[in-house]
């Protein structure tokens, strides 16, 4: 992910996600239809997408839990509402932001980054709940706590349209076991990136070209690892 065009603060599991968003390269793309934003701050939360100016003084755009997460409900000491849960937030930097979202559905929502709009849901696995986006293959990697129809816990999609053009076949368990655990990418990485699972004793290394596990190994002195984060300074990951 390219932070000079996207920054984003991110939290996974049941915590909801903010994001920040610097679309400075945007501003001619509006189609004419629909209000531009310009530079903006995204911050998402329980009560849906919020969209300020840079300074945080001003809200520019507001879409509520309702409309970014539709047909999902919880119960809260004061009784149901719209559960509104972001497990992760990437961007392409360019056109898209794409979010994984507690919505009751196998899907993950899209969002154009000029207009601030919810354009689509893309299909993937069951309860996404880590994204990555590898920007030398101009994909979305999305990593679910469950298999998708054809077994697999990851799934991939196009960055640069609203259409699932693909899926994984990753599985790193034999059993019905949920997956916990993330993935890593890097453009310093090339073709390769690395996934985690908490209920596994092993770092898994892919192939993000042929969508299929290179080879695995043992983490020393673990039953498990679901953090995980690369550091194209000295080559090194860490997990947790």
């Amino acid at each position: 992910m390219n932070f000079g065009k996207a920054l984003f603060g991110l939290c996974a599991l049941a915590t909801p996600a903010a994001g920040l968003i610097n679309n400075h390269k945007d501003l001619f793309g509006a189609n004419g239809q629909a209000k531009v934003i310009g530079n903006t701050m995204w911050h998402f939360g329980s009560g849906g997408l919020n969209i300020f100016s840079p300074d945080g003084s001003k809200i520019v755009k507001e879409l509520g839990a309702g409309k970014v997460c539709p047909n999902t409900t919880g119960y809260s000491g004061s009784g149901w509402r719209v559960r509104c849960d972001f497990y992760d937030v990437v961007s392409d930097g360019e056109k898209y932001v794409f979010t994984a979202t507690a919505r009751g559905v196998a899907k993950i929502n899209v969002f154009e980054i000029v207009t601030g709009n919810i354009v689509g849901a893309l299909p993937t696995c069951e309860s996404p709940n880590d994204l990555d986006y590898p920007s030398l293959q101009d994909k979305v990697w999305i990593h679910c706590r469950d298999q998708n129809k054809d077994g697999s816990y990851l799934d991939v999609v196009s960055a640069s349209g609203l259409s699932s053009d693909s899926a994984t076949n990753i599985t790193f368990t034999d059993d019905d076991v949920p997956f916990r655990g993330y993935e890593s990418t890097d453009p310093s990485l090339g073709h390769v990136g690395y996934a985690t699972d908490r209920d596994s004793p092993f770092l898994y290394k892919i192939d993000l070209s042929e969508r299929e596990v290179m080879d695995d190994g043992k983490i020393p002195l673990n039953n498990g690892a679901e953090e995980l984060a690369y550091s194209k300074v000295n080559g090194h990951s860490t997990m947790l």
